[in-house]
């Protein structure tokens, strides 16, 4: 499958994605998706597993339960998207911008998240755990999340 015809597929929204996934299961091959175009998509549910995505724009679209796993999302741009219940798991997100985004019960498992921008998003109930973060941009971010401070809590020595 070209990047344009994976393009095309997905644009088409639910029968989109229920055709994307059911050609993804069937083992097609997906070619080239770095600096993909999927701004203000309907991509619920879509199975990113395995590609990459470096440099791609969902900008404004709805990823919700959409699962990027073992995904390389370098640079990726994820601004004004809904992502409820979306699933980053051994997924490379150095550098990706999440600002401005609905991140409600997102997880995230052993990704890098280095520079990566969530200024002013929701994060409200996400779950992240044992992940690379540094110079993470949080400013304005609702970190109403209690996995967060669960492993925070977890790598602090309690005070006697």
């Amino acid at each position: 499958m070209t990047q344009a015809e994976a393009v095309t597929i997905l644009r088409r929204g639910n029968s989109g994605v229920n055709e994307w996934n059911r050609r993804r299961r069937a083992g097609e091959c997906i070619g080239d998706l770095n600096g993909v175009e999927l701004t203000d998509c309907i991509l619920f549910g879509a199975d990113f597993s395995g590609l990459t995505l470096s440099q791609a724009n969902f900008r404004g679209s709805f990823l919700n339960y959409a699962c990027f796993e073992n995904c390389d999302l370098r640079g990726a741009i994820f601004r004004e998207a809904m992502l409820h219940y979306a699933e980053f798991t051994e997924t490379d997100l150095t550098d990706a911008d999440l600002s401005h985004s609905l991140l409600f019960r997102v997880k995230f498992y052993h990704c890098h998240l280095i520079r990566t921008q969530f200024a002013f998003s929701h994060l409200s109930h996400a779950m992240v755990g044992e992940c690379l973060v540094n110079e993470a941009n949080l400013i304005g971010t609702d970190l109403s999340v209690d996995d967060f401070r669960r492993y925070y809590d977890e790598l602090e020595p309690e005070s006697a």
